[in-house]
């Protein structure tokens, strides 16, 4: 069992950096000493920070006025793991991997400690997430997928 808190930061240096540490994880060193990944098992899940934002294409300032107008749907076009996870060049665990659900609710970074304000010096990104796999025979499913707007602290 892991908890995954994946590279930080903005750009595409950074997002490259999450995919490769991602995929190392699950295909190389998922368990020292063994010539086994996690995709060798029944089911992989994987939750935590896995801190991919919204493209750097779209301004941090559209990105929060369009977070206020209640436009994620458009937001998720440019959601970058959400783009990694549909297709072009990829590591090898992207290739296996799906999202719990859709992030059919407001981006859930970054907060003013303490209040359900943006920061505003950080465009809203979705970067707590939940990826999973399974194998032909397993079947996972999710019953809930959402934030959770009352938890203001961290």
């Amino acid at each position: 069992h892991s908890l995954v808190h994946l590279c930080a930061g903005e750009g595409e240096d950074k997002r490259e950096a999450r995919k490769q540490e991602l995929d190392h994880l699950l295909t190389v060193s998922a368990f020292q000493h063994s010539p086994h990944s996690a995709f060798d098992h029944q089911a992989v899940v994987v939750c935590g920070d896995l801190n991919f934002r919204v493209a750097p294409a779209v301004p941090g300032e559209e990105v929060a006025r369009r977070t206020a107008l209640g436009e994620w749907p458009v937001l998720r076009t440019h959601d970058e793991l959400t783009a990694t996870l549909r297709g072009g060049p990829r590591p090898g665990a992207f290739d296996r991997l799906r999202e719990a659900g859709g992030t059919h609710f407001p981006p859930t970074y970054r907060l003013v400690q303490g209040t359900t304000a943006y920061d505003p010096k950080r465009a809203p990104a979705w970067c707590d997430r939940i990826l999973l796999w399974s194998a032909p025979s397993v079947e996972l499913t999710t019953q809930v997928y959402s934030s959770a707007p009352a938890a203001v602290g961290s």
